[in-house]
């Protein structure tokens, strides 16, 4: 199996590999993503969503300064 390379293409350093998939493993793992998602929708209310959404809303807020460091160092703006 062949792999692809993300680099950081500001100093060119490798960040993460992944491995290549073919067009139908693609197609198979879209569809298992919708079928999932539809039957969770099914299963938990706008009101639980929206709690969720909610909830990812707070652990930013609380995290903020340390996703901002790794943000940063994402787009190498941290020496």
């Amino acid at each position: 199996m062949s792999h692809y390379a993300v680099v950081n293409p500001a100093t060119g350093h490798t960040v993460a590999e992944y491995p290549t998939i073919t067009a139908a493993e693609l197609s198979a793992a879209i569809g298992a993503a919708s079928d999932a998602y539809e039957t969770w929708a099914r299963r938990v209310s706008v009101a639980e969503r929206a709690a969720l959404i909610g909830r990812v809303a707070a652990l930013h807020t609380e995290r903020r300064e340390h996703l901002a460091v790794d943000l940063h160092a994402a787009v190498d703006l941290v020496d």
